[in-house]
């Protein structure tokens, strides 16, 4: 009996022991009491006292973590022609216009409590096109038949904690956007490296310093010296009662060996040209502005100034000769600003409104570019679901202009949260758009900056556009929530460009045919279930 007694006393006092062994203890201790033949097993009790000391062990050691799994399944079903706006038959290569694609996203979190948790975000198929195996490596792969992909990536991990109560810091991977008003930042939305630090000082002032290294071309023995981008920033949001002003800033460094500079998107053609030689010091700042005390009236606001100046002689192995072609012959200087701004009026059932922006462009000087043109690091400016980054879709068929309306001025007529029958909205968009860029005759900028240094193109870089050159966009968009947690969207895009001289810029090699396409379409239907 005694045993038994100091079985129970050790289970009910050290509650956080799983249940499971708890059971079992008190189990063989009621069986202890209920034996009356004198051949009691001493290989019981043995049992009994290890299992006692494995809870002592357990229950010293663990600590308290809850996981929390959230994630998207998506699915796409596209069809688009004239990407880009090139006929890619005349161009020499080809186009299939239907695809079928998947991918699933999926976040953990390890919460140990309100001040301490670690997140982890994965990526299966960025995304898996059907019946596309590839070679089974890679992203995208693992779409065909067999379904061996290996196509898992990490999006995010990043460690979450606050110090004190007004304080926070994530440390990591994380997925971080400057401040953008209007549609989403025009300047640099996505997942980066690096900690940032937060520090609310009361309900109308708080601030975010950052530190992030976009790209490192090694570190330890045998890695080369100066390969390194590192930015530095300050967010200071100020929130009062119908209206939130939030002025921002940031320094960066790249070390004049740094190969990922194809990232930073300012000089449009440079993919992978290795080390430049030159240490580049890019910059922004900017304001992002929010005035809602006119409700239903609601008006936004951004504004950006941008810079990058070298330091340095060209590298050596830099393609120099194609550079000189586009760019003046000195050392790297770039500096260029955007204004975006959108009145909405707020209605039951519906939201008119008007977008508008206006960003500077490149000049031409004894016929080479002058970069004029806003910085940008993988923006991503939401205005329209085919020309910009407004869209669902799980590939490249969306973005036709740019993700970033650095080059162009635009005005726009929104017709947006339509709904009329329960569940069910629209959204309906009238753009027009015009370059900036400078135009000269003889000067063959115009048109899409797909064109690689040796003439090559390369889908997935943004329309370049002059001040002679023009675009018409309309998007009807239609989101239905089936059912809760699972939604439908089908977009309809239509963008029609005038390129002036798409004669000299869009031209086949082989058969002199210009092959540039004034008319582009898009028809998307998604399902996205959020868990």
């Amino acid at each position: 009996m005694k045993l038994k007694f100091i079985l129970l006393f050790i289970i009910n006092a050290r509650i956080k022991i799983l249940p499971e062994l708890r059971g079992v203890i008190s189990d063989e201790a009621s069986t202890l009491t209920t034996m009356q033949h004198k051949d009691f097993s001493m290989k019981r009790i043995f049992s009994l006292l290890a299992a006692a000391g494995i809870m002592f062990g357990v229950a010293g050691n663990a600590r308290a973590v809850d996981f929390k799994v959230s994630g998207q399944f998506e699915f796409g079903f596209e069809y688009a022609r004239n990407m880009y706006n090139v006929d890619w038959g005349k161009q020499g290569s080809s186009e299939d216009g239907f695809s079928a694609l998947q991918r699933l996203t999926i976040k953990f979190e390890a919460i140990a409590n309100e001040n301490l948790r670690g997140v982890f975000v994965a990526r299966a198929g960025d995304p898996n096109f059907w019946g596309y195996q590839g070679d089974g490596i890679g992203a995208d792969s693992g779409g065909g038949i067999g379904t061996q992909g290996v196509n898992i990536g990490t999006r995010e991990a990043y460690l979450d904690w606050k110090p004190t109560a007004n304080s926070s810091v994530q440390m990591g991977l994380q997925e971080i956007a400057l401040p953008g008003a209007v549609s989403g930042s025009p300047v640099m939305d996505t997942r980066v490296a690096g900690i940032t630090a937060s520090y609310t000082f009361n309900d109308n002032v708080a601030l975010s310093a950052f530190w992030y290294r976009p790209s490192n071309g090694g570190d330890g023995p045998g890695s080369p010296r100066f390969s390194k981008w590192d930015m530095f920033g300050l967010v200071l949001p100020l929130t009062f009662e119908g209206v939130s002003v939030t002025p921002w800033g940031v320094y960066s460094q790249m070390g004049r060996n740094a190969t990922e500079t194809d990232t930073f998107f300012t000089p449009g053609s440079w993919q992978d040209l290795g080390a430049a030689g030159q240490k580049i010091k890019p910059w922004w700042v900017g304001v992002a502005f929010e005035l809602t005390m006119f409700d239903p009236f609601v008006f936004t606001m951004d504004a950006i100034y941008s810079g990058a100046k070298g330091d340095g002689d060209w590298a050596d192995g830099f393609n120099r000769a194609a550079w000189n072609s586009q760019f003046a012959d000195s050392d790297f200087d770039s500096r260029g600003w955007l204004i975006a701004a959108k009145l909405q009026y707020k209605m039951d059932h519906f939201t008119p409104g008007i977008i508008a922006w206006y960003g500077s462009g490149d000049e031409i000087e004894n016929g080479k570019r002058k970069l004029r043109r806003l910085n940008t690091i993988e923006p991503s400016f939401q205005a329209t679901s085919f020309g910009f980054d407004g869209s669902y879709s799980l590939s490249e068929r969306s973005c036709n202009v740019g993700l970033s309306p650095e080059g162009t001025w635009g005005v726009g007529l929104l017709a947006e949260d339509i709904s009329f029958v329960e569940n069910l909205t629209h959204h309906v968009r009238f753009m027009y758009y015009q370059g900036t860029n400078e135009y000269k005759e003889g000067v063959n900028y115009g048109g899409h900056a797909l064109a690689g240094l040796d003439g090559s193109l390369m889908p997935g870089n943004s329309l370049y556009l002059t001040d002679k050159d023009w675009a018409l966009e309309v998007n009807v968009d239609t989101i239905y929530q089936i059912m809760e947690n699972l939604s439908m969207a089908l977009e309809l895009g239509y963008m029609y460009v005038d390129c002036k001289n798409s004669g000299d810029y869009y031209r086949n090699a082989g058969t002199g045919e210009d092959f540039f396409e004034k008319n582009a379409y898009k028809l998307g239907l998604y399902f996205i279930y959020d868990f």
